[in-house]
């Protein structure tokens, strides 16, 4: 398999499931790993790979999540990854948020499937586009991949695969 630079992860779904057995998180601490995940990353960080984490977290948008809560957790899944704060990038906004301040502006390019936050973290890692991989659960993710110019793979194949 070919080898990356640089893998963006997805969150939910891909990376981590709700502790709660609901399909979106109940509150910011409701989640948890899935199987595998952790373990991953971590050999994935002793083979030099660079690791980025791209989520759209909506919820913030709507009122059901603050702001500060839910990325305070999103840092401690950094940490428990062992990756650098710098590896996170997160879109709170939605075109139907509830909340005007989340409001997504008609040519904001951070929500997935616009490509922004993984073209920001290609940049930020001084990795191109031929050399990074995008993690995901649905077919927005695969979008957002294409969009980005960079090569996708579904969790259910990255988290059984070896791509070093």
């Amino acid at each position: 398999m070919k080898h990356y630079a640089l893998v963006v992860l997805d969150v939910d779904g891909t990376l981590t499931t709700t502790r709660s057995g609901a399909r979106v998180r109940k509150n910011a601490a409701d989640w948890q790993w899935l199987p595998g995940r952790l373990q991953k990353l971590h050999e994935l960080e002793r083979e030099g790979v660079k690791i980025a984490i791209a989520t759209n977290q909506a919820g913030v948008a709507f009122g059901y999540l603050p702001q500060q809560a839910l990325h305070a957790e999103l840092e401690r899944m950094l940490r428990e990854a062992n990756l650098p704060p710098d590896a996170l990038y997160v879109c709170y906004t939605h075109p139907k948020a509830t909340l005007p301040q989340f409001l997504e502006a008609e040519n904001e390019a951070c929500r997935k499937p616009h490509p922004g936050m993984l073209l920001e973290a290609m940049q930020h890692f001084g990795v191109p586009p031929g050399e990074t991989l995008y993690v995901g659960d649905r077919p927005v993710d695969e979008e957002t991949a294409k969009n980005a110019g960079v090569d996708y793979m579904p969790a259910s194949v990255f988290f059984h695969s070896d791509i070093s």
